[in-house]
């Protein structure tokens, strides 16, 4: 009889994104194939998410944005759920903003320099109350030891958190996520408890004004240089994904870059 359950209750989805980017000069950015599998009756108990991804240039930069392989497990113990394997750390925007393909990035990539890691995370809820536990390594090679705690408040047009991360460093970071009419708005302050005191702070807001065209307006001190972008977003027969993107840092430099999203 069990075998009869989980097959009838079994569903699966396949996908996957080629990406070329130009900055300067043409070359594949990443490609990735993403399976999951969802296990439940009336909603998904149990989710086995693999990806498997490629790239033309073998560095950690690669793995920077891709690279989820996890099993999530929906409430097991009341309002716990569980998460293993390799995934995006839930600490300040990372808990629910999705960076994919984005080419105006968030703190973490300045700040940790790292955004997936292997480990386990537990996350659960109280009325509007969320929280997040995690405790995982950067790789499983010098076993650094990663813990992070994310409190926070969920509504339905608004989130709101306060997260703290230690590894070799410790950080202190408030998030917050606002949607008003069309506009979604995005937000970080990131804090290095350390000597030098450093800080960042990331803000975004996007908005669909027409065409289905997706526009990003950015702004982001990382503790060094003042960045003002402009992100545009369009896409075609549900295929096609181009995205560009203007940097301007203060010292009066420029940036463009272009980038194709093929999807399957």
């Amino acid at each position: 009889m069990i075998p009869i359950f989980l097959l009838i209750n079994l569903s699966y989805k396949i996908n996957g994104y080629f990406t070329m980017r130009y900055q300067k000069e043409f070359y594949l950015h990443g490609a990735e194939i993403n399976f999951q599998f969802t296990l439940g009756e009336d909603y998904d108990r149990l989710i086995i998410f693999l990806q498997i991804p490629f790239s033309s240039h073998l560095n950690s930069h690669f793995w920077h944005h891709y690279g989820d392989e996890y099993v999530y497990l929906k409430q097991p113990m009341g309002n716990l759920n569980l998460k293993i394997g390799r995934f995006d750390i839930p600490f300040s925007l990372l808990k629910y903003y999705d960076t994919h393909f984005l080419l105006f990035q968030p703190l973490y990539e300045d700040f940790l320099g790292f955004k997936k890691n292997f480990g386990a995370a537990l996350d659960g809820y109280l009325k509007d109350f969320v929280f997040d536990i995690n405790y995982s390594f950067k790789d499983l090679k010098t076993m650094i030891p990663i813990l992070t705690f994310r409190l926070g408040i969920k509504q339905n047009k608004f989130k709101s958190g306060l997260s703290f991360l230690k590894e070799k460093e410790k950080f202190f970071a408030l998030d917050i996520n606002f949607n008003y009419f069309i506009f979604n708005l995005n937000g970080e302050f990131i804090y290095f408890l350390n000597k030098n005191k450093k800080k960042g702070i990331f803000f975004t807001s996007s908005f669909v004004p027409f065409w289905e065209l997706e526009m990003n307006f950015g702004y982001k001190y990382n503790g060094e240089n003042n960045i003002l972008n402009l992100e545009i977003s369009k896409d075609w027969i549900k295929l096609v994904n181009l995205r560009m993107a203007l940097n301007y840092l203060m010292n009066k430099n420029w940036q463009i870059i272009f980038q194709l999203n093929l999807k399957i």
